[in-house]
């Protein structure tokens, strides 16, 4: 049954993109835009980066009886490109991972923003969210059946290059990136922004994927313990990674909305422009090295 589902996911995902227009690839270099010279700006003040129009495409699929969506973005041309998987906040599919996910289309990606919660299930408030995140945390075969289903469908899509996908995650999607790699997830490359390191299966030799930690110095939310054993971890298998601390970032900084959802909901979380954008320029240096 679950090959079947596999396969229904697949071909609503081919179908929404079988009409292709034949523009040309958009990435940095056939705007004419060093890569150096990208990265002294953010994003936004590249108005040929910014008005490139991206196709925005919802889907459902199945895993085990438990119904799931997510949203595929890409340009719209037929020409190959790296996949990457960007998962969220425990907030579920949100304003800010889609966001993320769709400038990382702009740049030549094909991104897909799952949400992992069963959506008959889908909540919004923290007491709610942590509980469903609890759930994946402690249930890794659950994790991976629907890990893996999304993974599988993007290497089949018929316009990402298989042999070059990657995962970006932020606070609880970047534990779980950290954990599918450290599961030897079949991943080139994994970023996790404002993320937790006391995860249920941590660094081992089955780890073969290039690794990205960025967390705030002022992060309450992750220990200095905690980073210390995972980084010994990464050290003792001699893991291809970086880690990256932001002097004043506390947990959330990636998200414009962090302020206000920290107030609402008496969270120690804030947006540190700074933080974000300079983990930003790094996140592409990273994905065009292990991804290009």
């Amino acid at each position: 049954m679950k090959k079947i589902y596999l396969f229904l996911f697949i071909a609503i995902i081919a179908s929404l993109y079988n009409c292709n227009n034949a523009n040309k690839q958009t990435k940095i270099e056939h705007l004419n835009i060093p890569l150096e010279n990208f990265l002294k700006d953010t994003l936004s003040k590249h108005k040929e980066i910014d008005s490139i129009p991206i196709a925005e495409k919802y889907f459902e699929y199945n895993v085990e009886g438990s119904r799931l969506n997510g949203i595929l973005f890409s340009t719209n041309d037929s020409l190959q490109k790296p996949g990457i998987i960007v998962l969220g906040e425990w907030w579920g599919i949100n304003y800010q991972v889609k966001e993320k996910a769709k400038d990382l289309a702009k740049l030549g990606f094909v991104t897909v923003v799952p949400d992992l919660y069963d959506t008959k299930n889908g909540k919004s408030h923290p007491s709610d969210t942590k509980n469903l995140a609890m759930e994946l945390y402690t249930n890794t075969n659950m994790l991976s059946q629907r890990f893996n289903v999304v993974l599988d469908s993007l290497k089949h899509f018929q316009f990402v290059d298989s042999t070059k996908i990657g995962v970006v995650g932020y606070s609880f999607g970047g534990s779980i990136a950290l954990m599918m790699a450290n599961l030897g997830t079949d991943l080139d490359a994994v970023a996790a922004f404002h993320s937790g390191l006391e995860i249920p299966i941590m660094p081992n030799k089955s780890l073969k994927s290039a690794i990205l930690i960025f967390n705030g110095d002022n992060d309450s939310l992750v220990s200095a313990k905690s980073i210390k054993i995972y980084r010994s971890e990464l050290n003792k298998i001699h893991a291809t990674y970086k880690y990256v601390t932001y002097k004043q970032a506390e947990h959330g900084f990636t998200n414009k909305k962090s302020d206000s959802l920290g107030i609402q909901y008496d969270l120690p979380i804030s947006y540190n422009k700074e933080a974000d954008e300079k983990s930003w320029k790094e996140l592409i240096l990273f994905l065009n090295k292990y991804l290009h």
